[in-house]
């Protein structure tokens, strides 16, 4: 079962759109992910979780690209620690690899959860 994204958090998505496009210089994808507000990375340390548990499926070619960085991953989605102490726990290469990866699927589900609210306002 996909869990429904709250609106707002659809207010994060081109930002992430941002960080994840192979247009954005390096520099300002890493100015970008080390100035993350605390909500932006909460929304990212969700997006993790939901990889690691299923919700969001991945390809085999996705996991392959995110398999060098998994140590990390899990301390992103790790929703035991705050944020702050996940937030030093991982690395802009890996935050970008994340977000670069995932970004496709997360937008299906994303755009799944959408129709989903507006079949049931209907």
């Amino acid at each position: 079962m996909v869990r429904q994204l709250p609106r707002e958090k659809g207010n994060h998505l081109p930002l992430l759109s941002m960080i994840g496009s192979p247009h954005t210089p390096r520099h300002q994808s890493k100015y970008l992910i080390e100035h993350l507000t605390y909500e932006q990375f909460k929304f990212i340390s969700e997006i993790a979780h939901n990889l690691l548990k299923g919700v969001i499926p991945l390809t085999d070619q996705a996991k392959q690209i995110l398999k060098p960085y998994v140590k990390q991953i899990r301390a992103i989605g790790n929703i035991k620690h705050k944020p702050r102490k996940r937030r030093l726990a991982v690395s802009v290469a890996s935050v970008k690899a994340l977000i670069k990866t995932a970004l496709p699927h997360v937008l299906l589900v994303f755009k799944g959860s959408r129709d989903k609210v507006g079949d049931k306002k209907e």
